[in-house]
């Protein structure tokens, strides 16, 4: 009896998160007005023929949120360059994004965007599940060729005991910048955990165009 017990109540608990997933979760952006989320971003990049490895805190603050979208100032702070801490490397700029969590405007040009963007998902605003795909556009500036975004969910899992989707995207154009990115995401759409594959990757900050990275970071607690 007691058997027959456990198994009943594997079966139930099994069905429960089969109907958990089949379920999905509506993913749309979590950018409260007022809100502030911390990253701790670690890049490794090849430039000049000489390995680096960039650590740095990236600060995401929202001002102001509507049906358009956010607005805020993305501030990148805490650098270490090769172990050595570079002060005069901090840098803030106005953020604007649009109603499904892309990348509307940033900073002083289009290179701005071509740097932020990989850190920020475009979300289906629906529900979404294993296996769901969706498309987005992005365009940096009037002189930039467009960008396309492939998403696909491809798996759940935790990361300590929050449950994540965790979503790849593919970046392709018919520019030289590409991307293979997989992020997890909560069910209320925070970004917790971040790769990016970037080829080609422009960071004006860095006095450096156009250079191949290997971007990590996760979210801070």
């Amino acid at each position: 009896m007691s058997g027959m017990k456990q198994l009943t109540t594997f079966a139930l608990t099994f069905l429960l998160s089969a109907l958990s997933l089949a379920d999905g979760w509506i993913l749309k952006p979590p950018y409260a007005a007022h809100g502030k989320t911390v990253w701790k971003v670690s890049v490794k990049a090849t430039v000049g023929g000489v390995e680096h490895d960039v650590r740095f805190k990236r600060t995401l603050a929202i001002d102001s949120n509507g049906d358009d979208g956010a607005k805020g100032k993305e501030s990148w702070t805490d650098f270490l360059f090769d172990g050595n801490a570079d002060p005069d490397q901090d840098a803030t700029w106005d953020m604007a994004l649009k109603g499904d969590g892309g990348v509307a405007s940033a900073g002083q040009s289009g290179d701005y965007v071509k740097m932020v963007s990989p850190f920020f998902v475009v979300y289906p605003n629906k529900e979404v599940k294993k296996g769901d795909k969706w498309t987005a556009k992005l365009k940096p500036s009037e002189a930039d060729k467009e960008i396309s975004v492939a998403y696909e969910v491809s798996d759940e899992t935790k990361l300590g005991d929050v449950d994540a989707l965790i979503v790849k995207a593919t970046f392709s154009g018919e520019g030289p910048f590409k991307a293979s990115n997989t992020y997890w995401v909560s069910k209320s759409g925070d970004i917790l955990r971040f790769e990016l594959n970037l080829t080609s990757w422009t960071v004006p900050l860095a006095g450096q165009s156009d250079f191949d990275a290997k971007v990590t970071g996760e979210i801070a607690k």
